[in-house]
């Protein structure tokens, strides 16, 4: 699954190879690889959509769109339902 967001007037590409569903944890990776250095810094900590913390290899979709949308920044490229069987948050 792939997002993508606007960072520092700069546009960045979020990849989330292993992510099958929006709420699937994964890997972060893209591009400019030090715009996802600052991306997994913002979210590290942060709740993934289900209340589970954020870290190294287990981002979500959802999780990164909400902590970056919050930041007002905006996302595109989310689109599907959560496949966990619970609510996002």
């Amino acid at each position: 699954m792939e997002l993508n967001t606007v960072l520092f007037d700069e546009p960045v590409s979020l990849v989330f190879a292993a992510a099958d569903a929006i709420d699937a944890q994964s890997d972060l990776t893209g591009s400019p690889s030090d715009a996802i250095e600052t991306v997994k810094a913002m979210c590290s900590g942060q709740l993934d959509g289900r209340g589970i913390p954020m870290e190294e290899g287990c981002f979500t979709p959802m999780g990164v769109a909400g902590v970056l949308e919050s930041l007002g920044l905006p996302v595109t490229g989310l689109d599907g339902e959560p496949d966990s069987g619970e609510e996002s948050l």
